[in-house]
């Protein structure tokens, strides 16, 4: 790519693409590497949100991918690891019983669930925990 910026074209090198889709019911990363096909990630809305008991979280996979996905409270504190691991390319659900990662029920509140692969994938929901 070039950019005329004024009288000079200021050349642009790619080598790696990320759009990142914030809709109402998930939150996409989708990769446009030069060299290769389009890789997704897709964490959709947990199911209910707010919840009481427990909450199902589903993410989906373009292909194999070594993911991990963690709770954190509003503090930045990691409360619950939901998920480590090769995961196979589909549709995935997790549960979170809110409790956290010694088995303490959490209190109410709001909740991050986020989902992390690498290279370059960070994705994150709020969840909404009420007793």
């Amino acid at each position: 790519f070039k950019f005329n910026l004024g009288a000079s074209t200021v050349p642009l090198y790619l080598d790696n693409i990320r759009v990142i889709d914030r809709s109402a019911t998930s939150v996409q990363a989708r990769e446009l590497p030069l060299a290769g096909g389009v890789r997704e990630y897709e964490l959709h809305q947990a199911f209910p949100n707010p919840f009481n008991m427990i909450t199902s979280i589903r993410f989906t996979l373009a292909q194999e991918a070594d993911v991990r996905m963690d709770v954190y409270n509003m503090a930045g504190q990691k409360v619950r690891t939901l998920a480590t691991g090769a995961h196979l390319p589909g549709t995935h659900t997790v549960r979170w019983n809110g409790e956290d990662d010694r088995g303490h029920a959490a209190p109410s509140g709001v909740y991050v669930c986020r989902l992390t692969s690498l290279p370059n994938v960070d994705l994150s929901r709020k969840l909404l925990l009420l007793k």
